[in-house]
């Protein structure tokens, strides 16, 4: 499956991901540690196959949006 990859020992598949889910019912979330750099995204599909994707990274969970960035993982993508 399409994984979130920060390092050998710390990801999550887009799969596991959609699935999460807060105690109160809310959209869970995948919290990348302070100081993180760049991250991968795996896309092992053959062709770069996939299902739309949207990724939102927001800045110590703000409560308002000023910047949104959306990536198209569809070959795989490096975020830096």
């Amino acid at each position: 499956p399409m994984t979130l990859i920060l390092d050998d020992n710390n990801n999550i598949t887009f799969y596991d991901l959609n699935r999460l889910q807060r105690e109160n019912g809310e959209k869970g979330y995948f919290e990348i540690p302070e100081g993180t750099e760049q991250f991968v995204i795996n896309n092992p599909w053959v062709n770069g196959v996939t299902r739309p994707l949207a990724l939102w990274a927001v800045q110590n969970s703000a409560p308002f949006l000023d910047t949104l960035e959306v990536y198209d993982a569809a070959d795989g993508a490096t975020i830096e």
